[in-house]
């Protein structure tokens, strides 16, 4: 009985913390949400502050936001 409660608990806080993983959002989308690149870039800038590693969906979350930012950057230049 012990061993069936264990699993269900473990079952319910796998189940919940993959549910709160965040999306990964493509570069269009940032170019169309320039408040969200700004507060990825400080989300990612956080963790790093805290030391740690930027992993699966915040790792390319973090890469698509900055890809933004070049590419407008680059963008304004040439014009």
């Amino acid at each position: 009985m012990k061993v069936f409660k264990m699993l269900a608990v473990l079952s319910t806080l796998v189940f919940t913390l993959t549910a709160c993983e965040e999306k990964v959002r493509s570069v269009s989308y940032y170019n169309e949400n320039p408040d969200e690149v700004r507060k990825m870039k400080e989300k990612c800038e956080l963790e790093r502050e805290k030391g740690y590693e930027l992993k699966g969906t915040l790792a390319q979350n973090c890469k698509n936001a900055t890809s933004v930012s070049i590419s407008s950057i680059a963008s304004r230049i040439r014009q």
